[in-house]
């Protein structure tokens, strides 16, 4: 039998190697025990004055293949720890990311044996890269009535914030510039489908009262 280790980076991430070893103790560990299911242990990884890492131990793993239900596990997990660090740590605490995703490591070992990590992570650079100074430069440039549209597209842009806040500051966009109104041709393009969302929506038009741009009168 084995120990899976799975692990989460905060961000910044130092040049230095990343180790993890008996030699090297946790800030603190947290067991977490449901059920009958082996207790699992997480675990705060850094320095007595900067938090590196999390770290999330399952014991009793068959092979070296990584379970996905254990994959969510650690996810679930890796939040909370987050919201844990932000709250008790650094408000504007990050993991680490690659692209959009938050980058995770995993490896096993023999029971018993504790952990054994030794990792750099390192991004490489596109040498072709040329950094878009006209685009920012107009971008910046906008007149007063259109910087707006610039911040709720960054937002909308930004893999940090919770996917439906980007998605309603891209649709506040939408909202902003394209309005419905109850004139008859409109009217006449959505008589079809009005049963069709108020079957998903039938409190629609009681919500919304003769305001209701989808109410046909």
């Amino acid at each position: 039998m084995k120990t899976c280790y799975i692990y989460s980076f905060l961000a910044p991430i130092d040049d230095e190697e990343f180790k993890d070893n008996n030699d090297i103790p946790p800030l603190g560990t947290i067991p977490i025990t449901r059920g009958t299911a082996p207790t699992r242990e997480a675990a705060i990884l850094g320095t007595p004055n900067r938090v590196k890492a999390f770290r999330l131990a399952i014991p009793d793993k068959e092979g070296d293949t990584l379970d996905p239900a254990d994959l969510r596990k650690f996810f679930k997990y890796r939040k909370l720890m987050l919201d844990s660090i932000r709250l008790a740590y650094d408000p504007s605490a990050e993991f680490y990311r690659q692209d959009d995703e938050v980058f995770y490591a995993y490896n096993f070992t023999d029971a018993g044996e504790g952990p054994n990590l030794g990792l750099r992570i390192a991004e490489e650079l596109n040498p072709d890269y040329r950094v878009n100074v006209e685009g920012i430069r107009r971008l910046f440039a906008v007149p007063v009535s259109l910087r707006p549209i610039i911040h709720l597209l960054a937002d909308g842009s930004d893999s940090r914030l919770p996917l439906q806040f980007r998605f309603l500051s891209l649709y506040k966009i939408v909202e902003m510039h394209y309005r419905i109104t109850p004139n008859r041709q409109f009217n006449e393009f959505i008589t079809p489908f009005i049963p069709l969302f108020h079957g998903v929506y039938p409190d629609a038009s009681s919500a919304l009262g003769k305001n209701d741009p989808f109410l046909l009168t």
